[in-house]
């Protein structure tokens, strides 16, 4: 029964970070106007816009114009559906699983804003902060002074290293929206999780970079954005701890 409602909730919270994805970076309003096709603008009845279904019912098109609706839509309701399952089976049903739930969400989103603007939001990476650091105030995940100081060096260490990048390039290599996330991370996690934290997501960073250069998808010396990694490395870490 668990299993079931985390799943059904999620695919609704999967749905609604397609919204968030798609307008935060865009300034536009979440909740107004309601779901539309982004091709002739009709408004989505409600049976076109159940998670998952609607895409295969519908054949991946849209009902009234048949343009073709991205696969990237079902596929983040999928994930968030995976990884809040994922969570369940390694948290189990208490309150601990809530938190896991929010940071999981934030993660999903912050990485396809990354991905498709190279932004990582204030509007969500501050409060994410803010919130690690309450949670820790009562040790949800690692102390209080831990969370403090996991802040402090999660944005003061990539600041270091795009100074010292600067110095070398003239010119920044990493974005001060990575900053903040790194630092909302060390609140939520704790400064020792930030050694493995930075090592396994540039180890993908770098990884995906030579993929995308093999397939000549990639240009040498073309930036790719950070986030998704850090989002990755810390969400794994996050389970296993």
């Amino acid at each position: 029964m668990e299993l079931l409602i985390v799943a059904l909730f999620a695919l609704c919270i999967g749905s609604f970070l397609n919204v968030v994805i798609y307008r935060l970076p865009k300034s536009l309003n979440i909740a107004l106007p309601a779901s539309h096709c982004p091709s002739c603008k009709k408004r989505l009845r409600f049976w076109h816009n159940i998670p998952v279904v609607s895409f295969l019912l519908l054949k991946g098109h849209c009902f009234t114009c048949k343009k073709p609706i991205s696969w990237r839509y079902p596929l983040i309701e999928i994930l968030t559906v995976i990884l809040s399952i994922i969570a369940l089976i390694q948290i189990g049903w208490q309150i601990l699983l809530l938190p896991v739930l929010i940071l999981t969400y934030a993660l999903i989103a912050l990485t396809f804003i990354d991905i498709d603007e190279q932004i990582l939001p204030d509007i969500i990476t501050i409060p994410l902060l803010g919130l690690g650091l309450a949670l820790n105030s009562f040790g949800f995940f690692t102390s209080p002074v831990e969370a403090i100081w996991g802040m402090l060096i999660g944005f003061s260490s990539l600041y270091l290293i795009d100074g010292l990048y600067y110095l070398i390039r003239k010119r920044h290599g990493i974005g001060m929206g990575d900053f903040k996330l790194l630092a909302a991370l060390g609140a939520w996690l704790g400064a020792s999780a930030l050694v493995p934290v930075i090592l396994i997501a540039s180890l993908l960073g770098i990884l995906c970079a030579i993929i995308l250069m093999v397939f000549k998808r990639l240009k040498y010396d073309t930036p790719i954005p950070f986030g998704p990694f850090l989002a990755i490395a810390a969400w794994g870490y996050l389970i296993c701890m």
